[in-house]
């Protein structure tokens, strides 16, 4: 069967040749000198393409095949496809759809696609023409110049995708974004780090128009408009990275008003790691990612944006927390700052969430952290008594916490958190104090099963000797 399927590619070939030949003395010749094989004739085709045009058609092809490995359910669109290969090239020789198709001539198919906007589809004309241009073959031959294989084509491709995402205006894009080449690059590059991770971590030029003149610029806006992408979605590949809300931050007005990049970094740190793009979050903060950076998060945990963004992904926080300690990142004195990390992850320990793979409480505790760190306004337990965390509670007694340790009145204070009980034992704190995360109690609705607990988390208490008091001198015992 694939014989036969070969052996009809190669007989559309030929009439394609044949159809081009100008004269009839150019038929007999062409037709006394047919080609043995399917190599042989794209051999053939491309060596009849004229050698002012090797590197349109060249860049033709690659875009086609890089637009191919895309989660895409459209071919490349015309309106895509021309603009982009003429960007970097510099013949001075004007291209359009007519002169592509004379040019790669049965290489490729031109089809009309009749959406909510007519437009012009490209594709390669067989599957065979792209393992031909794959191939080794291709490279040993007089044709050598067309060669193509990942790397070649990820880079290319992805250079001038990032080129032209790095200066579109994002007030101009369109959601259809196959009829616009910078709406098409936009959208490539917000999906670019979790298709081709591995290449941008190693091409330094992918590397630094990626991280510098898209991320870390600012002048840049790509990271200011995810408003553009949101009206996408429907038409935009369904892949599991797709979740373009989550990206970066789920309000693009509110990004905007993050002061400095101290703001931001976090955001895009969060966001990398919800995605799991390890790699990328290694090179983009260069492998050293100060505690201030990894914690940053928690001290704009009560401004709505920042709780949209972090809580909207499985949690970032966590996984921030996760991936330091599975020192895939080298932060300095990681053992040192565990007390910290312990502190920081009561604080919105979503145990039912999140802790899917085993307790992040149990995980710190056994990297070192101290359950009971001085010198912290509020201990681990009183935040995970107010938060009514029984899976935190628990962990944390068993692992040896003290049931009636208070803050330290002069210790340090996390930002944003309430330390209104830091005086109160944490049987106090269970019977008087309100729910702990109320405040983001829209986007984890945890509140109803917790309160459930509140009965099993006080009799856990008192089970390891719990006093209800305050320290200003009124200690009462527990009933």
């Amino acid at each position: 069967m694939l014989r036969i399927i070969i052996r009809f590619r190669w007989a559309v070939c030929q009439v394609d040749i044949l159809q081009r030949k100008r004269t009839e003395d150019e038929i007999r010749k062409a037709i006394k000198q047919l080609p043995e094989t399917l190599d042989e004739t794209y051999e053939r085709i491309l060596l009849e393409i004229p050698r002012e045009d090797w590197s349109v058609a060249r860049s033709a092809l690659l875009w086609i095949c890089a637009h191919d490995d895309l989660p895409f359910k459209k071919n490349i669109s015309a309106q895509c496809l021309v603009p982009g290969i003429s960007y970097n090239t510099s013949s001075p020789h004007f291209y359009d759809l007519n002169a592509l198709q004379e040019i790669c001539g049965c290489l490729i198919n031109v089809l009309p696609y009749f959406g909510t906007i007519e437009i012009t589809n490209v594709s390669l004309a067989h599957y065979t023409v792209r393992e031909y241009l794959y191939s080794d073959r291709i490279s040993k031959s007089l044709v050598s110049f067309f060669s193509l294989n990942d790397s070649i084509t990820i880079h290319e491709y992805l250079k001038t995708v990032l080129l032209v995402s790095a200066t579109a205006n994002p007030s101009t894009l369109i959601w259809s974004f196959w009829a616009s080449l910078e709406s098409y690059c936009y959208l490539v590059a917000w999906m670019s780090p979790r298709l081709w991770e591995s290449h941008i971590v190693t091409d330094p030029v992918l590397r630094n128009l990626l991280f510098e003149k898209l991320w870390r610029d600012p002048s840049s806006l790509h990271l200011r408009s995810a408003q553009i992408l949101f009206r996408w979605y429907d038409d935009a590949p369904h892949y599991s990275f797709f979740d373009i809300s989550s990206f970066t931050n789920a309000n693009p007005i509110q990004w905007l008003n993050l002061p400095n990049y101290k703001d931001k970094a976090p955001l895009i740190l969060g966001s990398l790691l919800a995605h799991r793009l390890y790699r990328t979050t290694d090179a983009f903060f260069n492998g050293k990612i100060q505690l201030e950076t990894l914690l940053h998060p928690m001290q704009i945990n009560q401004r709505p944006h920042a709780v949209d963004h972090f809580l909207n992904n499985d949690l970032p926080i966590t996984n921030i927390l996760e991936f330091t300690l599975s020192e895939r990142l080298r932060v300095p004195a990681i053992a040192v700052h565990t007390n910290k990390l312990l502190l920081y992850c009561m604080v919105l320990h979503c145990h039912e969430l999140v802790c899917h793979s085993g307790c992040i409480v149990d995980r710190l505790i056994k990297q070192g952290a101290t359950t009971s760190p001085p010198g912290a306004r509020m201990t681990a337990l009183q935040l995970a008594v107010h938060r009514w965390d029984f899976y935190g509670v628990s962990g944390l007694l068993h692992a040896g916490a003290n049931v009636n340790e208070v803050g330290d009145l002069n210790g340090e204070i996390i930002p944003n958190v309430d330390t209104t009980f830091s005086a109160c034992s944490p049987l106090h704190i269970l019977r008087t104090g309100a729910y702990g995360l109320q405040h983001i109690e829209k986007y984890v609705r945890l509140r109803a099963s917790r309160e459930e607990k509140r009965d099993v988390i006080e009799k856990l208490l008192l089970e390891f000797g719990a006093l209800d008091f305050v320290i200003d001198g009124s200690v009462d015992k527990a009933a």
